[in-house]
C-alpha cells in the first residue's frame, strides 16, 4: 500500500465507485478541466452543460477557452433529454449533472450521447452512492466529477476527485498533470486546515449564517481559499490552476470516507423524514423516476415568493436556501450573456431559478427544526 495519503484516497475512491482509477484535485473544477483537457478540448469547442448549475462548471469549460452550451431542465433540474434533440450544432463533450443528489435521465441521454459519439462526463458533485437502475451515478461515462467543498454530502472541507471507467484515459490525464499541475501554496493549505478545524468546532445551525457571512468576507479578501471568488477571471489563463490534492486534504477526505456509511444512512434518513413531513401537511414534491435511486445533497420544493420564504428562513435561523438563482451561479446580468445564457432557450430553468428552495439532509436536522422550516413552507410559500 502506498505511504502517500492522496494515493491512498484515491484508490479507496476508485474502489468504492468500482473504477479503473482515480485522481485527486485540489478543486472539482479542476479536475473537471484536467479531464476535458485529457478528452482532447481544445478552444471554440462545445461542451454542453445543464442550465441549472454553479460556476464551477462553467470556469472548468471556459479556462480552455471552450465554449459552454447550456441545456434546458426536466422537473428535476436535471438536463431534459428533448433538450439534447433540440440541438443543432454538434457538441464535443456533454457534462450530466445529478442536481441535488437526483439522478438525471440517463437512459435517454446515454442514448442520445452514444448515437452521436459524445462521450459524457458525469457531474456527481452533489450526490456519492445514488443509483440508476441499480447501478451507481458516476459509471455510465467515461468519467466523472466529485467535489468535497462544504456545502457537499461528502467533504474534506475542499477538494475534488475524477472517476475514469478506463485507463486509458486516466493515462491520458495524467500526462496533463505531469505537464501542468502545481501543489497548492503552504498557505492556502494551511488556511483550509483551519477551516475545518473552526467548522467542526462553530458551525451549527443557529450560527450557520454569521459563519458563511464571515467566510464570505474572508474570500474576497483572500484570507482564505472561498470556492467562488468575487470576480472570477474565467477567461483568463489556466497557468496554476492544475493544482493537486494535498496531503492534509487526502487525510481528512480518507476520515470521511470511512465514516459515509453511516453518514449516507443518516442522510437518507433525513431525506425519507422531509417526504414524510411534506406529505403530512400537504405539501407536494417532485417524484424522482422510477429507476433513480437519488443520495440527496439538499431536497427541492418549489414555492412562490421565493424571496420572502427566502428572508423569513435567515430571520428564524431556518435552512431553508435558494440556490441556484442563476445559471453559474452567481453570475448574473451582463457576465452570463457573456457566455453565450439565453433565458429564452432555457425557460423551464429560468422558472426553477425563481421557485426552487432546498431543505438539507445533513446529520445534523433535527425533527423540530425542520418542522418549523416546512410550516414556513406551508403557511407562506407553497406554489400555486
Amino acid at each position: 500500500m502506498s505511504s502517500d495519503p492522496v494515493r491512498q484516497f484515491e484508490n479507496a475512491f476508485a474502489d468504492h465507485q468500482h473504477a479503473a482509477a482515480a485522481r485527486a484535485f485540489w478543486m472539482g473544477r479542476v479536475g473537471m478541466y484536467a479531464l476535458f483537457k485529457a478528452l482532447g478540448v481544445k478552444p471554440g469547442d462545445r461542451i454542453g452543460i445543464c442550465s441549472f448549475t454553479c460556476l464551477g462548471v462553467v470556469e472548468s469549460v471556459t479556462r480552455l477557452r471552450a465554449a459552454p452550451v447550456f441545456l434546458d431542465v426536466d422537473r428535476h433540474m436535471n438536463i431534459a433529454p428533448e433538450a439534447l434533440e433540440n440541438l443543432d450544432q454538434p457538441l464535443k463533450v456533454l457534462v450530466l449533472q445529478h442536481t441535488f443528489g437526483v439522478p438525471c435521465r440517463l437512459d435517454a441521454c446515454m442514448a442520445w450521447a452514444r448515437k452521436h459519439s459524445v462521450p459524457v462526463v458525469e457531474d456527481c458533485c452533489h450526490t456519492l452512492d445514488a443509483e440508476w437502475d441499480g447501478a451507481k451515478v458516476g459509471s455510465f461515462g467515461v468519467g466523472a466529477i466529485f467535489a468535497f467543498e462544504w456545502g457537499k454530502p461528502f467533504s474534506a472541507g475542499q477538494g475534488g476527485l475524477v472517476t475514469f471507467q478506463d485507463e486509458e484515459l486516466a493515462r491520458e490525464t495524467d500526462k496533463i498533470i505531469a505537464l501542468e499541475a502545481v501543489s497548492p501554496s503552504k498557505k492556502a493549505v494551511l488556511a483550509l486546515s483551519l477551516q475545518r478545524r473552526i467548522y467542526r468546532w462553530l458551525v451549527t445551525p443557529r450560527t450557520k449564517r454569521f459563519m458563511r457571512a464571515g467566510y464570505r468576507w474572508a474570500a474576497r479578501r483572500g484570507i482564505i481559499s472561498g470556492s467562488e471568488p468575487a470576480a472570477p477571471e474565467l477567461h483568463g489563463h489556466a497557468e496554476g490552476f492544475l493544482k493537486r490534492m494535498s496531503r492534509s486534504q487526502a487525510g481528512a477526505a480518507l476520515r470521511e470516507l470511512r465514516n459515509w456509511p453511516e453518514n449516507l444512512a443518516v442522510r437518507r434518513e433525513a431525506a425519507d423524514a422531509i417526504k414524510t413531513k411534506l406529505a403530512a401537511e400537504g405539501v407536494e414534491y417532485e417524484k424522482p423516476h422510477a429507476q433513480a435511486t437519488p443520495m440527496y445533497l439538499r431536497f427541492p420544493v418549489r414555492v412562490r415568493s421565493k424571496p420572502e420564504i427566502l428572508a423569513a428562513a435567515e430571520s428564524a435561523c431556518l435552512d431553508i436556501a435558494g440556490w441556484y438563482a442563476s445559471p453559474a451561479h452567481p453570475l448574473q446580468g451582463e457576465a452570463l450573456t457573456a457566455l453565450g445564457y439565453d433565458p429564452k432557450t432555457c425557460p423551464r430553468a429560468e422558472e426553477a431559478f425563481a421557485s426552487v428552495v432546498t431543505l438539507p439532509t445533513r446529520p445534523a436536522l433535527s425533527a423540530s427544526r425542520l418542522g418549523s422550516a416546512v410550516a414556513l413552507i406551508r403557511d407562506r410559500g407553497l406554489q400555486q
